[in-house]
């Protein structure tokens, strides 16, 4: 999952400190983002093109997912455009090790829901002949379900 490089590099950031919260909250923001959009689209959803966290947040709600432990995720949103905008501190204090353990958090649930869904149904159906006639359907018209 894509979110997982933009983690890894928040969780080394983290560790040094010479990197302000805007190096390290602009990639768990960039994680959040990128998990938030994976969940959207295992619901079957297009994501939409945009940074808020909320926004995605909320999209999910409305598909009836369980999305509440997350909430608190929001507030690393004014990292993903500001920072690469702004030259100055955002002034925003940042628990780096508890917004870190909350994307891993997310990360995980995301991927156990790929997994779940990787694996249904236990044993797929044969798929339906929706397309045109092939050159061995042509031949042997009544040997084929359509």
């Amino acid at each position: 999952m894509l979110a997982e490089g933009d983690l890894r590099v928040a969780r080394q950031l983290e560790e040094c400190s010479d990197f302000d919260n805007r190096y390290v909250g602009f990639h768990l923001q960039q994680a959040v983002e990128k998990a938030l959009k994976a969940w959207l689209s295992i619901r079957g959803r297009k994501a939409k093109f945009t940074h808020s966290l909320a926004s995605l947040l909320s999209e999910l709600e409305g598909l009836d997912v369980e999305a509440a432990a997350f909430w608190d995720l929001v507030e690393l949103s004014p990292f993903a455009v500001q920072f690469r905008y702004e030259v100055a501190d955002l002034g925003i204090t940042l628990d780096r090790a508890e917004m870190i353990t909350m994307t891993q958090k997310l990360i995980d649930h995301v991927r156990h829901l790929a997994k779940e869904l990787e694996s249904w149904p236990p044993t797929p159906d044969p798929p339906l002949r929706t397309g045109p006639r092939t050159p061995a359907a042509r031949l042997f018209p009544r040997a084929c379900i359509h």
